[in-house]
């Protein structure tokens, strides 16, 4: 049920920043982005925003404070690490800014962890490759289903 949550409120939204072209729509769905990332982080260990210690229940650096990533990890991560996307083809409106608040930075810290992993570093595509692909859906020139 959290990882359902997690796709309709954080992983679906990365389509409604980068191809929807009016600044509105994409300010909103970023603003969806980090209210869940805040919430996402609330499962993370370490220290809250509201100075409140982490509800998850070990030490590990993923959800719940598991030493291992689970389903909820592992349906964040790819749109997790694809956000900075945004930087390059929105503003710095649209950044994930660590400094904002504790719960952003618990999900860097989270993401960081993520891509430590050797078996995550693996999958993942050349970033420069991955923004020329990209690029067609932020400047509204991809004809797909997901960008139509």
């Amino acid at each position: 049920a959290k990882a359902g949550v997690m796709a309709k409120t954080a992983c679906s939204k990365y389509y409604g920043v980068l191809v929807r072209q009016t600044e509105s729509e994409q300010l909103e769905a970023f603003g969806e982005i980090e209210a869940s990332l805040e919430k996402f982080a609330t499962m993370l260990p370490g220290e809250d925003s509201d100075g409140s210690n982490s509800k998850g229940g070990g030490a590990g650096p993923f959800f719940m404070g598991r030493d291992h990533p689970g389903l909820v990890d592992l349906t964040l991560f790819p749109w997790a690490w694809r956000f900075p996307v945004f930087e390059t083809y929105r503003d710095e409106r649209f950044k994930i800014d660590p400094t904002k608040s504790k719960g952003i930075l618990k999900y860097s810290n989270w993401l960081a962890a993520m891509c430590a992993r050797d078996d995550v570093a693996r999958t993942l595509p050349v970033w420069d490759e991955y923004l020329d692909h990209i690029g067609r859906y932020a400047d509204g020139s991809a004809r797909s289903k997901v960008a139509n």
